[in-house]
């Protein structure tokens, strides 16, 4: 009987638990972003590939998609969204945004190509808008969550990149690039762009870096850092009006003071001053060189008794620009402009190599040969390469020329700007540059074609050479992003710091407003170090 007990005590167990309801699945965790920062109530935030933020029915800005004329708003967009608001958007063939999340008061809606999103989180807000051929729905988002970030659905037969529609949107968890970022301009895509960086180290240690562009100003801003590169503040106001200097400037030191030399207005004369308190106030500018010029922040070197910088003569089409080299005496009053004496301008070249024609011969470096000549190694641009520099001879102290060999040097990134300094602990030369590496002649998308050699800038990398004729490349991911459309890091102006390279960059990159206009217009001057660099 007690066995019987037993068994009928098991069956009634089985019996209750066939009849019990399902526990169902479990709740999934989260899986989606991390999420950046306090979002205020009436503002969006979306995540994805290369998301821009625009603003529908931009005069100043009609095309729908970044890099892409061939597409505008149509009239229907007012209706639909109810009046012009800002979208978030990518390249038109991209998936688009694949997150978002709102604020308390903010309604999220999303513009797709397809008419149901097929999610119960998504209902259809009955409205639709054209671009170009494309019709787009719009959805409103009906879920609980999304505070906390939700996926936008992607329909297999969607082919273009979806919106996301709000008053106020913000691109989430950007990522970003180098040590520091030392200043940016006001937008994205602004009239004042970037431009000019140049750095030095001061002879007491602090770090000075010079750029136009800042914060939407055309002039000239410098800026300090007191902390080896980690922060940085602007050092004081620097008059345009005043110190004449706006353009293709460089900063050096010589003799413990700093200097600054560059371009008037229009690239009309080549100036210097010179400032006691670490670029707070600057002398009256002295005319060195009178007339069209052109420059860069490229190195100003002593040897042989005497200082040297790389010029050319300046016409509107870089093709046509013509290297010339100027130099004083080391010991001479580098603000009296009879210091300095200039070399003839070399005549327009171009010249074939290995099948490609090199032309426009710009942005010069001076470098020191071993047996002490001097020779300006100069950016050579051709269509299809940037694998080559071309170096000419200086002879005595006011001629230039070509070199009696190897003018035409086999260089990564040569046919963009570089800088090419020489140390003497590893008894080498080292450049930074941005060469074209495992990209095809052209690169393009559905927006913009003949994205080619000399504009693929997205690798910033160092090099190294025992003559300065056969570069290595030592580090090719300096700055590196795999995207060659809005990433640019390019225009590098470095020294040597101890047993590490410094130095800053004009970047193109994206930020929370956006995208920038392309990878070639800096929207922020970066500051990197290369930490060990001979190992």
């Amino acid at each position: 009987m007690k066995n019987m007990s037993i068994v009928i005590s098991i069956l009634i167990l089985l019996v209750s638990a066939c009849n019990k309801e399902p526990a169902g699945p479990a709740p999934q965790p989260y899986s989606g972003p991390e999420w950046t920062g306090t979002l205020p109530s009436d503002e969006v935030q979306v995540q994805g590939n290369l998301i821009d933020v625009r603003t529908i029915c931009n005069p100043s800005e009609p095309e729908v998609f970044p890099q892409n004329s061939n597409y505008e708003f149509d009239a229907s967009v007012v209706s639909a969204c109810g009046g012009v608001a800002k979208y978030a958007v990518s390249l038109v063939e991209n998936p688009g945004p694949e997150w978002v999340r709102a604020g308390s008061a903010a309604a999220v809606f999303v513009a797709s190509d397809c008419k149901d999103l097929e999610s119960e989180e998504w209902k259809a807000y009955g409205k639709s808008f054209r671009v170009g051929e494309i019709t787009y729905y719009l959805h409103q988002y009906v879920g609980k969550s999304k505070k906390a970030g939700v996926r936008i659905p992607r329909p297999e037969m969607s082919t273009h990149s979806a919106m996301v529609i709000a008053p106020k949107i913000t691109v989430n968890n950007v990522k970003t690039y180098g040590d520091a970022k030392i200043t940016e301009a006001s937008s994205p895509r602004p009239s004042a762009k970037i431009n000019n960086v140049s750095f030095v180290v001061l002879p007491g240690g602090n770090y000075l870096a010079m750029c136009t562009g800042s914060g939407g100003n055309t002039g000239p801003d410098i800026f300090i850092s007191g902390d080896k590169g980690v922060t940085w503040r602007k050092q004081g106001v620097y008059n345009s009006q005043k110190n004449l200097v706006v353009n293709m400037f460089t900063l050096f030191v010589h003799k413990g003071s700093l200097y600054l030399m560059g371009l008037g207005s229009n690239h009309m004369n080549l100036y210097i001053l010179r400032s006691d308190d670490s670029g707070l106030t600057w002398t009256s500018p002295v005319i060195i060189f009178e007339g069209d010029c052109s420059t860069i922040s490229t190195p100003v070197v002593e040897s042989g008794g005497r200082i040297w910088k790389a010029c050319e003569r300046y016409a509107d089409l870089d093709e046509y620009k013509r290297p010339f080299v100027i130099s004083a005496p080391s010991d001479a009053d580098l603000l009296d402009a009879s210091s300095w004496v200039a070399t003839n301008a070399v005549d327009k070249l171009s010249y074939p190599v290995d099948d490609y024609i090199m032309a426009g011969l710009i942005e010069g470096n001076i470098v020191v040969g071993r047996d002490g000549t001097i020779y300006d190694v100069l950016r050579t641009k051709s269509y299809w390469t940037t694998e080559y520099a071309t170096r000419f001879e200086v002879s005595g102290i006011d001629k230039l020329d070509y070199a009696a060999k190897d003018f035409s040097i086999k260089m990564p990134g040569g046919g963009v700007k570089f800088v090419i300094r020489y140390d003497e602990v590893s008894d080498k030369y080292w450049a930074l540059s941005n060469p074209d590496t495992g990209f095809p002649k052209i690169v393009r998308h559905d927006g913009i074609t003949d994205l080619n050699h000399g504009n693929i800038r997205n690798r910033l990398v160092l090099l190294s050479s025992d003559d300065m004729v056969n570069w290595t490349v030592v580090n090719d991911k300096v700055l590196y992003d795999p995207d060659p459309f809005f990433h640019g890091f390019q225009y590098p102006d470095w020294m040597f710091d101890g047993n590490d390279i410094v130095g800053v960059v004009r970047a193109a990159c994206p930020v929370a407003e956006g995208l920038p206009i392309r990878q070639h217009d800096g929207n922020m001057m970066l500051f990197f170090r290369i930490k060990d660099f001979r190992k």
